[in-house]
């Protein structure tokens, strides 16, 4: 089993929305998410998902979260991915965990800004190889 965490939209961790990625993933999301999708086929029932895994490999899960500023609370769910939209978004889950969500103090929260879908800044690294 792999688990990854990656931002969520506003209907992370909401039993009423059908949540997203915030940001595009790649390739190898893609890949598991192809790994999953061959798991949930294998699976009849619920209670065959542990046999189904180990004939599909590796099971891959995302760990959603998303700061609501207005709400002042954090939401996140844990969920296995079944569907990857054209636009890199994953859309569609095999299960979802939504925990409950966790307040926060917003009285000091004008110095962060908000949780608005920018992107975080470009950070370049440098490889070299050495010998």
């Amino acid at each position: 089993m792999a688990i990854t965490a990656c931002s969520g939209d506003e209907d992370t961790g909401s039993k009423e929305g059908f949540p997203c990625t915030r940001s595009p993933k790649g390739p190898r999301i893609a890949d598991a998410i192809k790994a999953n999708q061959k798991t949930f086929d294998f699976m009849e029932e619920p209670a065959g998902i542990v046999a189904s895994m180990k004939v599909a490999g590796r099971a891959t899960w995302l760990f959603l979260i998303y700061r609501d500023i207005q709400r002042g609370e954090l939401r996140y769910e844990l969920s296995q991915p079944r569907h990857m939209a054209e636009n890199g978004h994953v859309d569609g889950w095999i299960e979802r965990i939504i925990f409950p969500p966790t307040p926060f103090d917003t009285d000091d929260l004008s110095r962060i800004g908000n949780d608005d879908g920018g992107q975080s800044p470009e950070i370049t690294v440098e490889i070299k190889k050495i010998g």
